[in-house]
């Protein structure tokens, strides 16, 4: 028989293994735990770093860049140039790339790491060096500009 410690320390582990296990599935089945989990821990790291112009809402992290401004999904890790243009940033890994780099803490969430890594691009947009990216940006800043001065 199992004494009832053990078992509220089993089911803790079930519900911590869930959560994990959900993160490395498909974005659209994050939990609202995994998303709130998530935000601390970049709100956190973020904090001991001291970099400023990260905040987290909801499903979002909102990302104040030198350039522009970003909105990425703690789900998916899409990302939006605000006011709403999506941004395409593949990757490494999936461009056979890779160097792999874990969260010594949360190395089983590879999606975690994929939105801290973007966080930090997006902080330092203005040294971007790839051209498709930079683009992107010139072109949503030049279609923000344009739909506040309609001429």
């Amino acid at each position: 028989m199992i004494d009832e410690d053990e078992f509220d320390e089993i089911d803790e582990f079930d519900e911590f293994f869930e959560l994990i296990a959900v993160t490395e599935d498909d974005h659209r089945y994050v939990s609202s735990e995994t998303l709130e989990y998530r935000a601390r821990l970049l709100t956190a790291l973020l904090h001991r770093l001291e970099l400023q112009g990260v905040r987290c809402e909801g499903r979002f992290a909102y990302v104040q860049g030198q350039r522009a401004q970003y909105r990425v999904h703690l789900a998916s890790a899409a990302v939006h140039i605000l006011p709403g243009n999506y941004f395409c940033i593949i990757p490494e890994r999936l461009l056979g790339k890779s160097r792999t780099h874990y969260l010594p803490f949360a190395d089983t969430d590879a999606r975690t790491t994929e939105i801290l890594n973007k966080i930090l691009l997006l902080l330092r947009d203005d040294q971007i060096k790839d051209e498709s990216m930079n683009l992107q940006i010139d072109a949503a800043l030049a279609e923000d500009t344009a739909s506040l001065n309609p001429d």
